[in-house]
């Protein structure tokens, strides 16, 4: 992010001390055992967004009881769902909240519903019958039953979590409250990601659930240690967010397609894998906005407000701040922009003048070594050589971090010995002295704009680095 942002973003300081409306009662947390039936059947299916061991006494019950029962017919149904239609991350919670409560997990919606997003007809009704029986065969309910203390625990640290949660907050920014209520699920097995989901029946408000994931461990005192530093209210804010922000994206029609086309274009590539539309990533950044906008309106300090756009702008997000500022006009001209729908031409005309500003950015063009599109990469190399579209400032060193697999997916970077061409248009990542990579394993980084900085002053647009290296 550079100084004129932050000097655009000075000016919504002044309403972070603005007095917001009396705040309703936070909704109470309460588990749920589609969610967690769910996650388990992804987690025996090698979904590798449900592995892991955050809540690690919980997943070690899960393995030890449903492990005898990675070869059940829902199980391998979800694996053929995953590689024929790319079910995955939400698409699972989409599934667990579409059904009656267990023992039954009968339809509760259409099967063909648009709602369930990758879950084609014929998959659902082919895979709902197994669930059902992988229900009975895997005795989930006495683990369900012997787990309840695991519940207890969850809902009581989330309701901590997420104390002074205002869900009234909704209805005055967004102009609406279409929903019959806002659920919050807390999910033990959902490994570092949380998910907005929307159901919706006919004749019937909407319902909308922030299925939230407990992302940390607990100690023998059942105290809670949080894996990160983020904040889970601004979490729960950013899904209960989605509900308001994709129906508009998605009903926007040609009125934003080119506009969106040509944004996404200039930064897909410094998106996370899953956000691969304009429409998500139109909808991501008014949702991210979004949780600033409420920040600023629950009496948030400057510094938080400092270090949210920050973190925006460390995800990728580097447009972000500047939304904020434009979402000021938003708010303050209600006759004008009585909902989101209505403020669709000027986040269309902020898309244009970004798209533009977005080519002054410096990227990563090229890593000599990885030979991209190749999947498999020497470990014999030595170094990673990476070249950028424009020359950088030298002395602004590097930002590179590792990705969600761990540090043990890291490459053995030389970090002192790391250098910059005389041209600042390459920068070579030696690896330590005798060290090498290892054969038939995954590597990530994560080159971030933060001291990536181009010699005019723009930083690095985000670039996620994978490679997977040969057998030998």
């Amino acid at each position: 992010m550079n100084g004129k942002t932050f000097l655009l973003l000075l000016l919504l300081l002044c309403m972070a001390g603005m007095p917001s409306n009396a705040s309703q009662k936070t909704p109470a947390p309460s588990t749920d055992q589609r969610v967690e039936l769910m996650s388990i059947v992804a987690r025996l299916a090698g979904f590798p967004e449900y592995q892991g061991d955050f809540n690690r006494e919980y997943v070690a019950a899960i393995d030890s009881h449903f492990g005898p029962y990675k070869s059940h017919p829902a199980v391998l149904c979800a694996q053929k769902a995953r590689r024929q239609n790319g079910v995955s991350h939400e698409a699972v919670m989409q599934m667990a909240l579409s059904l009656t409560p267990a023992p039954q997990l009968a339809p509760a919606v259409a099967l063909s519903s648009p709602g369930i997003p990758r879950w084609s007809p014929e998959l659902a009704a082919e895979f709902v019958p197994l669930l059902q029986d992988f229900y009975v065969k895997s005795k989930a309910a006495e683990f369900f039953k012997g787990g309840q203390a695991h519940a207890a625990r969850a809902e009581k640290t989330m309701a901590g979590l997420l104390n002074g949660f205002d869900s009234a907050w909704y209805a005055r920014f967004y102009g609406n409250n279409h929903a019959a209520g806002f659920h919050i699920i807390p999910a033990l097995a959902n490994q570092g990601h949380s998910y907005s989901i929307t159901i919706s029946k006919p004749g019937e408000q909407d319902r909308f659930y922030a299925v939230m994931s407990l992302s940390g461990q607990f100690d023998q005192q059942d105290r809670f240690t949080p894996a990160g530093t983020f904040s889970y209210l601004n979490l729960l804010v950013h899904e209960f967010n989605h509900p308001f922000i994709n129906p508009v994206i998605a009903a926007s029609g040609k009125q934003l397609e080119q506009a969106g086309k040509a944004f996404f274009h200039e930064v897909r590539d410094q998106m996370p894998p899953a956000y691969s539309t304009w429409q998500i990533i139109l909808s991501e950044s008014l949702v991210r906005a979004g949780v600033i906008r409420y920040m600023m309106a629950h009496q948030a300090t400057e510094e938080q407000i400092k270090q949210e756009c920050m973190e925006q702008a460390n995800q990728g997000f580097t447009w972000v701040p500047d939304l904020v500022r434009l979402l000021d006009a938003y708010e303050k001209d209600r006759k004008t922009y009585p909902d989101m729908a209505a403020f669709l031409p000027r986040y269309q005309q902020f898309l244009r003048a970004w798209t533009k500003q977005m080519a002054l950015y410096p990227k990563v063009t090229a890593i000599a070594e990885l030979n991209e599109g190749n999947a498999a990469i020497s470990p014999q190399i030595r170094q990673l050589t990476v070249h950028f579209s424009k020359p950088m400032n030298t002395t602004k060193g590097m930002s590179i971090y590792c990705g969600n697999a761990g540090m043990a997916h890291f490459p053995p970077l030389d970090v002192p010995a790391c250098r910059y061409t005389e041209d600042g248009k390459t920068f070579i990542m030696p690896f330590k002295q005798g060290a090498t990579l290892n054969p038939d394993w995954n590597y990530t980084l994560i080159m971030k704009g933060e001291r990536f900085q181009s010699r005019d002053g723009y930083p690095l647009r985000q670039k996620a680095v994978s490679f997977k290296t040969a057998t030998k």
